[in-house]
């Protein structure tokens, strides 16, 4: 056996993917050994991904055991590498490497990660001695407490199934985010509002929800179109039994007659600009049609497992409405449903209350590139190992190349949950102060000019709708059409009055 120390040699995730020819996104490490350098070296990139160098005494006997073991000693879980290593291999190394070193926890790791991946049993007998192990590491990642498994002794924490099972690292944003303890500040600032004003607050954050949900599919939907979807997110957090006619109910809910779908999807969608000059060009390739129903009942029972508790709400939350929008079950309305499901699991997890929301969309619909960000950090590296035909006018796409569920039931969720908690945060210390802020104002400057002037309610209330939009002054062209029979006086007066009294929003709108 040969000792890996020639310079810059690839190990880890990413080099069983080079040395193996496994068909899989690359991992986030790549690891080398080295002997130019004695200590370890870091290099961290903007996309998340990072290149670690190894000194020499990190070199590893070149067999499968020891790479294996050095992926879960300094590279964490990726289930998706290790299934599809697995498979190309078969049973053989795995079962040899527990008989020859039955006390190894990553043998028994390994051993127990390939009969849940691939439903297979190895051929060797139950281990009988040593401690319990975890699956994954509790301190590397975001996971519930697990159970004891017997066989190889060990304490299945994994969030999901092998159908769906996203992981999440710990990160120092991430821990500073659980700290804040967002979901406290919630219920602070519902409790601390007039109750009159927490109805008109949450029937503007219903509003804006619909509206900013619609903007991002750059739609311009009908007001019945506007009251359905409201609707659904008023009853968001019911208790429901999460299957595929649930998910179609949901899915006819908000959309059009003509549009309303009977069931999970049965052909191959993607996603593409519209255009003569982006025609035979997809942006994203969702799964086949047969592994989205296989994915989606996994990922209704990762959301069944959430809402029992053990990990984090807006962690399970995110891992789940995005994991949605990347299976994309059906042939419309999917980013919509993505985004009414994170509100669905954060009120069933308890973080939002069932009388409010966080209008989490319209964060994204504020930043619409850091959300397309979000979303490319996994439908590149996918679309990277795909090949594909559109075929003519755009009327069917066919996928060439294999396409391996396995991309859409592992991912690496860190970034996407770090992203929503930052809108979370956003949208509860920013935009639910300023719609408060906003009303109060409103209140104000309404009764002052009403004592003041004799104008109809709906005028009146336009008027201090457009002044504020306007940033204290009334536009010519709204004067022109909406208030001509006001005089100069009268408006002069009146935007001073509005001045006065959102001046507080002012400043508030100017901070955030």
């Amino acid at each position: 056996m040969s000792i890996l120390t020639m310079a810059d040699q690839m190990l880890g995730y990413n080099g069983l993917i080079h040395s193996k020819a496994l068909l899989c996104r690359p991992d986030r490490s790549t690891s080398r050994i080295s002997s130019r350098y004695a200590v370890k070296q870091i290099r961290e990139f903007a996309d998340g991904s990072r290149e670690v160098i190894y000194p020499h005494q990190f070199a590893v006997e070149d067999t499968l055991p020891r790479h294996l073991e050095f992926c879960l000693k300094h590279e964490g879980v990726n289930l998706e590498v290790l299934k599809v290593l697995f498979e190309k291999t078969g049973p053989q190394p795995y079962a040899d490497w527990l008989k020859s070193s039955p006390s190894s926890l990553y043998a028994r790791r390994v051993s127990f990660f390939y009969e849940w991946l691939l439903d297979q049993k190895l051929p060797i007998p139950d281990v009988t001695a040593g401690h319990y192990t975890p699956a994954a590491d509790p301190g590397q990642y975001y996971l519930p407490q697990g159970y004891r498994e017997r066989r190889f002794r060990i304490i299945n924490n994994l969030p999901g199934l092998p159908a769906f099972c996203p992981l999440v690292r710990r990160t120092p944003m991430l821990e500073a985010f659980i700290g804040k303890n967002l979901k406290g500040k919630i219920t602070a600032a519902l409790a601390g509002m007039d109750a009159e004003v927490l109805a008109r607050a949450v029937d503007y954050l219903y509003l804006a929800e619909t509206k900013s949900s619609y903007g991002i599919e750059r739609e311009t939907p009908t007001p019945e179109r506007m009251r359905r979807f409201r609707r659904l997110l008023e009853v968001a957090g019911e208790d429901v039994t999460l299957d595929e006619d649930c998910f179609v109910g949901w899915q006819n809910e908000i959309m059009e007659p003509r549009r309303r779908e009977a069931s999970f999807r049965a052909i191959q969608n993607w996603l593409g600009k519209s255009g003569y000059r982006h025609r035979h060009r997809a942006d994203y390739i969702p799964p086949a049609a047969e592994d989205a129903h296989l994915l989606m009942q996994g990922l209704a029972e990762y959301c069944r497992r959430a809402e029992s508790g053990g990990i984090d709400s807006v962690i399970a939350s995110a891992c789940a409405s995005f994991g949605f929008v990347f299976i994309h079950p059906f042939i419309d309305g999917n980013g919509r449903l993505h985004r009414f499901l994170l509100h669905h699991l954060l009120r069933r997890t308890g973080f939002t209350p069932p009388s409010a929301l966080v209008p989490v969309s319209s964060v994204m619909y504020g930043d619409l590139g850091a959300y397309s960000e979000v979303l490319h950090t996994f439908s590149k590296p996918v679309m990277a190992l795909l090949e594909y035909y559109l075929e003519e006018n755009n009327a069917a796409i066919t996928v060439t190349s294999r396409h391996p569920r396995d991309f859409y039931a592992y991912f690496d969720a860190t970034r996407i949950v770090e992203y929503v908690y930052g809108a979370i945060e956003k949208a509860i210390e920013e935009d639910l102060p300023l719609e408060v802020a906003y009303l109060q104002c409103y209140d104000a400057a309404y009764n002052r000019i009403n004592a003041r002037y004799d104008m109809p309610g709906r005028e009146l209330d336009l008027f201090i709708q457009v002044v504020v939009d306007n940033g204290g002054s009334l536009s010519i062209s709204k004067r022109k059409s909406h208030f001509s029979l006001l005089t100069q006086e009268q408006i002069v007066e009146m935007e001073s009055i509005i001045s006065e009294c959102f001046g507080p929003f002012f400043t508030k709108q100017r901070a955030s």
